[in-house]
């Protein structure tokens, strides 16, 4: 009994001799008061040029931060995927690009103030892609809230290529539908015009492509996903893609439907819906008025987009 005791008092100055050991090497070591280590809080930058015309460009006219150097805890709805930082050199032509595209015709065509009250707080930028789950589809943006867009692949991004703007414009129109949903929520009655064929699990799998969704009574296959993907998707592919895009190829694929014979007159009453929701929630005309001949945010918008693929930025 006796030689357990002396064991286990021996065992026990052991260990209090190599905590103080183990101690003793901590507080000998010293830490350089001047580490620059970014990004843990407490770091500011220097202002650049490219800070200065940001400021000029978005913080001051619409209080709106762009950030584009790499802060992981803003990119928390991606923090287990791997995005890499954006180019410096793609920050400004992107942004020019989507000021013209984006912010212009809202202000041609919207009440003054609109873009001040209702635009986003905060725009943040990175360089890679983004993957949805499985892999399968890029996801080039997301609305967080009403208050940030978070923009992907800008290291990829070509000012001149219609197709890459189109993409980039049209994700950030859906995405800006979200947010203007949070402020004025749209309509119930929009919810029953395709009920029974929204197919939440299923709508990447069992559909092929958006001629599908047209037979359907739908923009897009993503549109399927529920109502409220297919309401601000009617905005975006219209905004984007305009009147004549959607009269001249996607009605007459809806209208010859044998999946749903009444395709065509959902997606009537769904543009309908939209144009309605614009002009009563925020005074915006979506269409061109025939009488004044004024343009709506739909042609503003298409123009802008071809004005900024023929000249680079």
């Amino acid at each position: 009994m006796k030689s357990i005791t002396i064991k286990a008092l021996a065992s026990i100055m052991c260990v209090m001799c190599g905590i103080f050991l183990f101690d003793s090497c901590r507080t000998n070591e010293t830490i350089d008061p001047d580490i620059d280590i970014p990004n843990l809080g407490g770091y500011s930058y220097p202002k650049t040029e490219l800070d200065l015309w940001l400021d000029e460009t978005f913080l001051r006219p619409y209080n709106i931060e762009i950030i584009y150097r790499w802060d992981a805890s803003l990119i928390y709805a991606s923090i287990n995927k791997r995005i890499t930082p954006v180019k410096v050199e793609k920050v400004k032509p992107m942004l020019s690009a989507l000021a013209k595209m984006w912010f212009e015709p809202f202000q041609y065509a919207a009440p003054y103030g609109f873009l001040q009250k209702y635009a986003p707080k905060t725009i943040v930028l990175a360089g890679s892609p983004e993957y949805a789950s499985g892999g399968s589809a890029m996801v080039l943006g997301t609305a967080e809230g009403a208050a940030r867009i978070f923009l992907s692949n800008v290291n990829a991004f070509e000012p001149g290529n219609t197709a890459v703007l189109r993409d980039y414009l049209r994700v950030i129109e859906h995405e800006y539908g979200h947010i203007l949903n949070q402020f004025v929520n749209y309509p119930v009655e929009f919810n029953s015009i395709s009920r029974g064929f929204y197919d939440p699990t299923g709508w990447a799998q069992n559909y092929e492509s958006d001629e599908d969704a047209y037979r359907r009574g739908f923009f897009s296959t993503y549109s399927m996903s529920s109502p409220e993907e297919d309401f601000v998707e009617v905005v975006a592919w219209i905004l984007v893609r305009g009147v004549d895009w959607f009269e001249n190829t996607v009605i007459p694929v809806a209208a010859a439907s044998t999946e749903n014979p009444q395709a065509a007159d959902a997606l009537r009453q769904k543009v309908a819906m939209v144009e309605k929701y614009y002009k009563d929630s925020f005074n915006i005309a979506l269409f061109d008025d025939p009488v004044t001949r004024k343009k709506g945010l739909s042609t503003l918008v298409g123009e802008a987009l071809d004005y900024v693929s023929k000249y680079s930025y």
